[in-house]
């Protein structure tokens, strides 16, 4: 039976690009690198832990479903918060708000909240947050570090 393991190698990676989550495996690609397709959304400033997490201003998260982000990479509600870097600045995204996108990125996992001692400026109590009745740390800077970030033409 010849062409077996290579027939279903191909399926599988249709269905890993359909999902809209894929590994690269690409010369050049970052070992972690991942794509992700979505609809970049913009936000406003909220007293929110996501709003906290994002930096305390307006922030554009990558609306993907629920399904094709694991569940402690989700950084918003929606789906991720989108993050620039050296390649993609933070204006490119308000750029293609309302638009199904490809971004070709990494998670970044943020770092603990420490809020510091003589502050006048508002932030979560204690840098401890309840979320589905379970206290977790306040994180921040946490999110979706985008490489590239392309529209996806509408078929």
């Amino acid at each position: 039976m010849t062409g077996g393991w290579s027939r279903w190698f191909a399926v599988i990676l249709a269905i890993n690009f359909a999902c809209g989550c894929v590994g690269s495996s690409q010369p050049g690609g970052a070992a972690s690198e991942t794509i992700l397709r979505g609809e970049v959304i913009r936000k406003e400033w909220s007293k929110s832990d996501e709003s906290f997490n994002a930096g305390g201003s307006e922030y554009y998260v990558l609306k993907v479903p629920e399904s094709l982000v694991p569940a402690n990479r989700r950084t918003a509600k929606e789906g991720v918060v989108l993050l620039s870097s050296a390649a993609v600045s933070f204006g490119r995204f308000a750029e293609l708000v309302g638009k199904e996108v490809e971004c070709r990125g990494e998670f970044v996992d943020g770092k603990k909240f420490h809020p510091p001692q003589d502050s006048v400026e508002q932030f979560p109590v204690g840098g401890v947050t309840e979320q589905a009745g379970e206290k977790m740390e306040v994180i921040v800077g946490a999110g979706f570090a985008v490489n590239a970030i392309e529209p996806i033409a509408k078929k």
